[in-house]
């Protein structure tokens, strides 16, 4: 069957315009990241082209400097966040957990990303020309404001594909708290890392593309 047309399960065999079905998927998505997912504030880290973006780690502390990293400035983001943390396992008489939490972003919040910053995620290969199909996903070292703590995004991954095309519906990756190291000892004194506030607005209204409903 062709992959423009999607026919569900127990409705007949006519097909259905995938174009229009996943257009509704992506109102759907838009809609509950602004009434069920608070925005936070997101910092993107600027590539090699645009600024500094680090250096080679520190011959006595092996650790890279992060004091030359520079960010775009901080934007409203929806990110799901899940700091429940994940279990280890029994050690010594009790339970630890991993340093890292788990993140997701909707794939109608990585379409709005890229109308904000007009940057394609470079790993991401556009299957056609579609506007909805040029997105920016949050990349390893972005930033981004939770329960007053800077965290670090590791990796996203994309998951659950609709229907039968390659179109991701959403990204799933894992985050770290953004702490100092011995070349940046004052993060928190950096004045492109102090969010204006702990609650950001709702991004849609400001200068941004909205979705339906």
């Amino acid at each position: 069957m062709d992959s423009r047309y999607y026919r569900p399960e127990g409705v007949g065999v006519f097909p259905l315009n995938y174009t229009a079905r996943e257009r509704t998927v992506l109102e759907i998505q838009a809609k509950r990241d602004r009434r069920h997912i608070p925005p936070l504030w997101f910092w993107r880290l600027l590539t090699p082209d645009e600024g500094p973006n680090g250096a080679d780690p520190d011959d006595d502390y092996f650790e890279q400097p992060l004091i030359h990293r520079q960010y775009a400035p901080p934007v409203a983001a929806h990110i799901y966040v899940d700091d429940s943390g994940e279990s280890k396992g029994m050690k010594r008489g009790k339970v630890d957990t991993e340093g890292a939490i788990k993140v997701e972003v909707s794939r109608a919040e990585v379409i709005r990303l890229y109308g904000v910053y007009g940057i394609l995620s470079d790993e991401y290969e556009v299957p056609s020309k579609n506007e909805d199909e040029l997105i920016y996903i949050p990349q390893p070292g972005d930033l981004f404001f939770f329960k007053g703590t800077h965290l670090r995004i590791h990796q996203l991954a994309d998951v659950d594909h609709f229907g039968p095309t390659g179109n991701p519906g959403k990204w799933e990756g894992t985050a770290s708290q953004f702490v100092d190291d011995a070349s940046a000892p004052l993060l928190a004194s950096r004045a492109d890392l102090i969010p204006p506030s702990n609650n950001p607005p709702q991004p849609v209204g400001m200068n941004e593309i909205s979705w339906p409903g």
